[in-house]
């Protein structure tokens, strides 16, 4: 089982609970990485400091019977950048639109933002906003989803107003 996530680089950790069988007791157990031995085997059931991959585990005991479980896969820590991909602007289409990529962690993701009102929420699984009509700081929350315990990432992205057009009275010339 997957006690902690790598939600932070090398954080994760897995578990072997309720080993039975065999000689019940003593047993060994050998870390799994990608397919190759990772590690030296140990007594202790529990596996921590683990980056991103799929993991097993052989059990063996003093009697040479073994088993192997899993697999347990750790994502990438998620990493987010946003991009204005149209400011708020003085056109018949004014809104905003803000995408969020995604970096590490699962495909299975969604996407929630707090517009800069503090009330208003939109919540999707592509990470595309659109329609954002307010100016100031958008507040955007993608949760994993297939990460138990879920995997978190916040950013924060902001919208301009718009410059308005002005005259400089100052500055006509009457001809």
């Amino acid at each position: 089982q997957v006690n902690q996530e790598n939600c932070t680089s090398f954080q994760g950790e897995i578990e072997v609970v309720g080993t039975t069988g065999g000689q019940g007791s003593n047993y060994a157990y050998q870390l799994i990485l990608n397919g190759s031995d990772f590690g030296a085997p140990q007594t202790s059931p529990v596996f921590s400091g683990l980056g991103a991959g799929t993991y097993e585990v052989r059990i063996s005991d003093q009697w040479s019977c073994t088993t192997v479980v899993g697999p347990e896969t750790l994502y990438e820590p998620i990493t987010l950048t946003g991009t204005v991909v149209k400011p708020i602007d003085c056109t018949a289409s004014p809104d905003g639109e803000i995408t969020i990529n995604v970096t590490g962690g699962s495909s299975n993701l969604e996407f929630t933002v707090v517009y800069p009102d503090g009330i208003t929420t939109d919540t999707n699984v592509t990470g595309v906003f659109t329609g954002l009509d307010q100016a100031g700081t958008y507040n955007f929350t993608v949760t994993d989803l297939d990460t138990n315990p879920v995997c978190v990432s916040t950013l924060e992205v902001v919208l301009e107003n718009p410059t308005p057009v002005t005259l400089d009275p100052a500055t006509i010339i009457d001809v």
